[in-house]
């Protein structure tokens, strides 16, 4: 082994020591910093916090450059994020400043399996134990939405991880309920937010990290590369602030690869016709060329569970319009609606505050 490299994998381990014990323990298997002096590990599914005195930003930025440097990286204001690997094989994800908040640092760490497990010992784990009640918590939610009780029904959607997406014009309340919503999830649970403008309040989720497509080196970060590192900091849930474009193609990709609970908006004029929308921002993304409409389509019907439309009426004040959830369209006529069709009326309770 050279000189250099004998130096870097050093470099690394000296900015490792504060860390070291989560490192080495067989049963933790993330490991995230969000902020200086605080840890967060994942040991049997459930996330605990440490304080670590000592991890200061300083050491942060010095734990980031040797890793750059231990993969042949750069990580800087102008290249904010890496993706790399530690000396004894483990993951790391960092971000800095301006793609998180200035005055922090990300960082996680994915540890490989140290136990192969046989089907007896995960099922004594209760890895199949979900699939049974499955079934039953849908069946709840199907008649929260029956009886339409919107406070109970969105409140129970957002804790059964459904993929939901806020529509309406400018101004009708889509940041307000999305907040609303976010407060609803469970507050053990690791959020990762993607934003341009600070705007999703997380005051009740301390293991939060809000990434920021804001402007590096004279480009725009692109939000399907916030995606993609999101993707690799362990996120219980994922929210985009607001699709305007392609990364809605990111998004979807990400809600069907097994990361349940995503919330977002989007500018729709009714719940049906957010799907619409929505298709039209995928196709606009490199990677969708070559899928036809009706593809798109279909994906964004299997993905998205919930589509939630506010509209603002006489006096500016903001209310519900309509809600789609599985197929069907709450707006009026009580039965079936077919995406892109918007029944008249309104069968939903008023939204508060709604004249």
């Amino acid at each position: 082994m050279s000189n250099p490299t004998l130096l870097r994998d050093a470099s690394v381990a000296y900015h490792l020591q504060l860390i070291q014990p989560w490192l080495a323990a067989p049963d933790v298997q993330e490991i995230c910093v969000n902020r200086p002096a605080e840890l967060w590990c994942e040991r049997k599914g459930q996330w605990e916090r440490h304080a670590v005195e000592g991890l200061s930003l300083a050491h942060l930025h010095g734990l980031a450059k040797a890793v750059a440097r231990y993969n042949d990286r750069d990580v800087s204001f102008e290249t904010p994020l890496l993706a790399g690997n530690l000396p004894q094989g483990e993951r790391i994800q960092i971000v800095v400043p301006p793609a998180c908040e200035q005055g922090r640092l990300s960082l996680t760490v994915r540890k490989p399996a140290a136990t192969r497990w046989g089907l007896p010992e995960l099922a004594a784990q209760g890895m199949f134990d979900a699939a049974a009640s499955r079934h039953e918590t849908d069946e709840a939610l199907r008649r929260l939405y029956a009886r339409q009780d919107v406070p109970g029904f969105l409140r129970l959607a957002v804790r059964l991880g459904k993929v939901i997406v806020v529509a309406g014009q400018t101004g009708a309340g889509k940041t307000t309920l999305m907040n609303a919503l976010a407060a609803e999830i469970p507050a053990g649970e690791r959020i990762v937010t993607i934003e341009d403008v600070r705007e999703i309040r997380l005051d009740d989720h301390p293991n939060h990290v809000h990434l920021l497509h804001g402007t590096a080196a004279g480009r725009t970060l692109p939000v399907s590369e916030l995606v993609r590192a999101a993707l690799r900091m362990s996120p219980s849930r994922l929210l985009l602030s607001e699709l305007r474009g392609a990364e809605a193609f990111d998004f979807l990709r990400a809600c069907s690869s097994g990361h349940q609970g995503g919330l977002t908006t989007c500018h729709a004029d009714s719940a049906a016709s957010a799907f619409d929308r929505l298709a039209l921002m995928c196709l606009q993304h490199p990677d969708s060329r070559g899928l036809r409409y009706p593809v798109i389509r279909r994906l964004l019907d299997s993905v998205i569970d919930v589509v939630v439309h506010l509209d603002r009426g006489p006096g500016n004040r903001r209310h519900m319009t309509d809600i789609w959830f599985g197929g069907r369209l709450r707006s009026g006529a009580r039965g079936r609606a077919r995406p892109g069709r918007r029944p008249a009326a309104s069968g939903w309770p008023r939204w508060p505050g709604r004249s």
